[in-house]
């Protein structure tokens, strides 16, 4: 199970790979320039640590709070893939980190915890 998160509510464009066995994180600066290129970033992301979206199982993307064009942005986009590759979407918000990595994202759960929900995008 490979997890994506999107994390664009703050100063910087944050990524994170999670697999059964490490997590990856990457950051760029939160700029219009960025989220020009964002699909290019999560691809070279991924990439650079031997998995692709058809490898990806879950996104999770955070809600705010923080920059709401930033956070509108980065949920389109991760329902974008979400929606073209099938994959389970999660929304989360900046509390859940509770000044933790994304890998505590992991422990909650997010059938009982009412602010994880799941996002699906309807077309």
């Amino acid at each position: 199970m490979n997890i994506l998160v999107i994390n664009a509510a703050g100063d910087k464009i944050l990524f994170s790979l999670i697999t059964s066995l490490e997590s990856y994180t990457t950051a760029h600066i939160n700029s219009r320039e960025n989220f020009d290129k964002i699909t290019i970033l999560i691809r070279n992301f991924l990439q650079e640590h031997n998995s692709n979206l058809d490898r990806i199982s879950q996104i999770f993307v955070n809600q705010g709070p923080g920059k709401i064009s930033s956070i509108r942005n980065s949920i389109a986009i991760a329902k974008g893939i979400a929606f073209a590759k099938n994959i389970d979407l999660y929304g989360f918000l900046n509390e859940h980190l509770k000044g933790e990595g994304v890998d505590h994202l992991l422990k909650i759960d997010k059938k009982n915890f009412t602010n994880i929900n799941l996002i699906k995008p309807l077309y």
